[in-house]
């Protein structure tokens, strides 16, 4: 909700979703407990209102007015809605992601450029 008064933060801080209803991930996602984790450390305890493993049911929950939900920022950029607000949580979940490719492939030119990419995003990130 735009008049939401999170919505007006530059960012959120993870003490300000006591009270608050969340939307989350479902049980066994691990971005689930990463977030559960996170806001289990500062002592924020959950009202969950709802879980689901799928994001456009989180997205249409949050659009519904249903509740505040966590979700990744790559997602996130991708949902042009401007019903919907979007906020750095402070602090940030930081993830590792992994890549695996059969050695056959190795050679195929299209595999070759995104193993670059990654490589290269990967330096920059440094």
């Amino acid at each position: 909700d735009r008049n939401d008064r999170l919505a007006a933060m530059e960012s959120v801080d993870v003490s300000q979703l006591e009270g608050r209803n969340l939307v989350i991930p479902a049980r066994g996602s691990v971005a689930r407990k990463e977030f559960i984790g996170l806001i289990a450390r500062y002592g924020v305890l959950p009202n969950v209102v709802c879980e689901s493993s799928d994001v456009d049911t989180l997205y249409q929950c949050v659009k519904g007015g249903l509740g505040i939900s966590c979700m990744d920022k790559m997602i996130a950029k991708t949902i042009d809605d401007p019903s919907v607000v979007y906020r750095d949580l402070i602090p940030e979940i930081k993830r590792q992601v992994c890549y695996g490719v059969l050695e056959t492939h190795m050679s195929i030119p299209s595999v070759h450029q995104f193993l670059t990419f990654i490589e290269e995003f990967k330096a920059a990130q440094s």
